[in-house]
């Protein structure tokens, strides 16, 4: 049900057979969403599956995962895509799950409590200082102090400067806007605490795509 791998735009298919792909793939997340406990559809169609970027090439896949991994000096399981990158749609409720296609972003989940206690604690230390950010970057530490922190993940992509370790971050992320199947496309981090964050993030998001979609189950 959820190995579906077909990317728009592919050169092996035309237009309209990329469309009528990418409509059943849309069709069986709706079913999944219908029929499936929450914890396993995260399972299915994000955080245990070759993401749909990959397109079923997990040696493809765990190569970049230590590009990034490996300057980071994280365990390679600790970082997986997430969102539609991962699932072939998008799972935001406002986006009417729109495909995966050539200007969808890249969004990586990287688990390690070392990068979330530093975070955290850059978070706490702004004080008076958060006010000398632009409101851009002050709406994002709002949302982190009344939401994510709950969550246990932090938000990195519009306030890598805050971080001891934003640096080093962007330098690891960098390269992998260069090389397939990631090339040209944004990439966005977000650090959990763990792994059991991470998936309780991603079974919340899903409880209120299902809700706003399906209406309570």
């Amino acid at each position: 049900m959820c190995e579906q791998t077909i990317l728009l735009g592919s050169g092996n298919l035309n237009r309209e057979a990329g469309l009528a792909a990418m409509e059943e793939l849309r069709e069986q997340f709706l079913q999944s969403l219908r029929e499936d406990r929450l914890d396993a559809i995260a399972s299915y169609w994000i955080l245990e599956r070759i993401p749909h970027v990959f397109a079923g090439n997990l040696k493809a896949y765990i190569d970049w995962k230590f590009r990034l991994s490996r300057p980071l000096e994280v365990d390679n399981s600790a970082v997986l895509l997430v969102g539609s990158a991962a699932a072939g749609i998008s799972l935001n409720p406002n986006k009417n799950f729109k495909p995966f296609d050539v200007n969808s972003d890249i969004d990586v989940a990287i688990v390690s409590d070392h990068f979330f206690r530093i975070g955290w604690h850059a978070l706490v230390n702004l004080r008076s200082k958060r006010y000398s950010l632009s409101p851009a970057a002050q709406q994002v530490i709002s949302d982190h102090r009344e939401r994510l922190i709950y969550w246990g993940t932090l938000a990195t992509d519009r306030i890598t400067q805050i971080f001891p370790f934003g640096k080093k971050l962007q330098e690891a992320i960098s390269p992998l806007s260069r090389v397939k199947p990631t090339d040209g496309r944004s990439i966005k981090v977000r650090i959990y605490r763990d792994h059991e964050s991470l998936r309780a993030y991603q079974i919340n998001c899903l409880a209120e795509l299902r809700d706003s979609t399906l209406g309570a189950k």
